[in-house]
């Protein structure tokens, strides 16, 4: 809490890294020595700020402005837009109203359907938007055998698949084992 200047009653109001401006005749004085606020080990952890740098222009859901897009990514706000109106909205580290309050819900999911997957849970909704944006990598290298038998391939030199990439191990196996079965179709003697 911050103390008003002469010229202002309001006082700066906060929990965490949420605040509000508040007018001294909504205020009562508190004299009580610690007010302990428990929250749970997951809320203080979802950081949206680390999780969503990179994905500007992306789009995701908010239960109060329906699909929205990421404007921008700053360290303690989040800038999204309503695709409904276009209107600028700035949200906290943790996907609440940056002048809001800390019993604000979050107001940014990755998905309307994980959002009513998880509605009371955000941490857990954007932990399994962050599984699925894992991508994994392969490379794969052919290089020409260069005798068998009495035949020779020719010198083709090697043959590079670098940055092949995958959202899941599934669909990467699937592909490492459409190429065995490709490899095999050919490899008859």
């Amino acid at each position: 809490m911050e103390l008003p200047t002469k010229e202002d009653s309001r006082y700066k109001v906060g929990i965490e890294d949420e605040w509000t401006l508040l007018d001294a005749k909504y205020l009562k004085l508190y004299t009580e020595a610690v007010i302990k606020v428990e929250t749970s080990v997951e809320a203080k952890q979802l950081n949206l700020c680390e999780l969503l740098k990179g994905y500007e222009g992306q789009s995701f859901y908010s239960p109060c402005y329906g699909d929205v897009d990421l404007i921008e990514v700053q360290n303690d706000r989040i800038i999204i837009s309503a695709v409904a109106n276009n209107k600028e909205h700035t949200l906290g580290k943790r996907g609440k109203h940056h002048a809001g309050f800390a019993e604000c819900m979050c107001m940014l999911f990755p998905s309307r359907a994980l959002y009513e997957q998880y509605p009371l849970d955000p941490y857990t909704a954007w932990m399994k938007w962050q599984q699925e944006q894992t991508i994994f990598h392969i490379r794969i290298e052919f290089q020409p055998y260069e005798e068998r038998g009495d035949m020779k391939c020719g010198n083709m030199g090697t043959l590079h698949f670098d940055d092949l990439k995958f959202r899941t191990p599934a669909d990467r196996d699937k592909c490492i084992e459409e190429i065995k079965a490709i490899i095999e179709k050919y490899n008859k003697k």
